[in-house]
């Protein structure tokens, strides 16, 4: 499964490979760092700290019921090995294939999006393509959003866990801060340049 992930991973495009790393892996940016630097870095992360999902537990009986699923992971054939090797927001784990388990609904569905490189010959004989296809096959065997509806179903037990609005925002920012300067600021460090007045989250230029 590692030499399966390494292969993917070094098979996505730059700006692809690095969002996995900074979204997926929850990675810190560097400047200085290469494709394979970003490849290795992911794998030495999630060395010895994967979680195994074994949670059946019935969903109206969990204390966090609402934005909970319960979902399978389907084998179609082209996997190796017997877990679903996945991340979420710096969180790596592992679900058996063709076994019914728990997840909160936000990672289930993040687990529908993500594609997978796939080679092929293109279709005028001359060189190879890349078409991007399903990663894994998702089935939905129950799905709770929550009071607050698919804007707001993440578990509260759970929501230090995932991305939201607020952390959202406040990562918004500092990309495009990056954008401009280059490297990822601690929150000191924005907070100066803005009182300073050399960045603002309204624009991206460099300020006379």
């Amino acid at each position: 499964m590692s030499n399966e992930l390494r292969e993917e991973l070094s098979a996505l495009s730059w700006p692809d490979l690095k969002k996995t790393a900074i979204k997926d892996y929850g990675l810190k940016p560097h400047p200085e760092w290469t494709a394979p630097d970003y490849v290795n870095a992911i794998m030495a992360k999630l060395a010895g700290s994967t979680k195994y999902v074994t949670d059946k537990q019935a969903l109206d009986t969990k204390d966090a019921k609402w934005g909970w699923s319960r979902i399978k992971v389907l084998r179609t054939g082209r996997e190796s090995g017997t877990h679903c090797m996945a991340a979420h927001n710096g969180f790596q784990f592992a679900i058996p294939y063709n076994v019914e388990v728990n997840l909160p609904t936000v990672t289930a569905e993040y687990l529908t999006t993500k594609k997978s490189p796939i080679p092929k010959n293109a279709e005028d004989g001359n060189g190879t393509i890349i078409e991007y296809e399903d990663r894994w096959l998702v089935q939905f065997l129950e799905k709770n959003y929550g009071p607050e509806g698919e804007t707001g179903y993440i578990p509260p037990k759970e929501r230090h866990k995932y991305w939201n609005d607020t952390r959202e925002a406040k990562l918004g920012i500092k990309r495009k801060f990056m954008e401009q300067f280059n490297y990822w600021p601690t929150d000191k460090v924005l907070r100066e340049h803005m009182a300073a007045g050399y960045f603002t989250a309204q624009r991206r230029g460099v300020a006379a």
